[in-house]
């Protein structure tokens, strides 16, 4: 029953896949593309801040400014694939 329906759905996929344009860069077409690929300033804001390798030394630099500490600890997959 469910094997039909799975059929039908990837026919239509299929068919639906012919007919999309997929850009292709060119000469004419690269400031576009650069700029589309290029990240903003927001997606990359992270990169301003003075991040420490080692706890230690966030501990010590936090110590000497006394100023909180934030320590961000995970455990399993990045994507939450465990």
């Amino acid at each position: 029953m469910i094997l039909p329906l799975l059929l039908t759905l990837a026919a239509q996929a299929s068919e639906v896949a012919r007919d999309v344009v997929v850009p292709v860069p060119t000469d004419e077409n690269r400031a576009a593309w650069v700029a589309f690929l290029t990240p903003a300033a927001d997606e990359v804001a992270h990169e301003s801040i003075p991040w420490l390798p080692t706890f230690g030394e966030g501990i010590l630099a936090a110590e000497e400014r006394d100023a909180p500490l934030l320590f961000w600890a995970m455990n399993g997959h990045p994507l939450g694939c465990t």
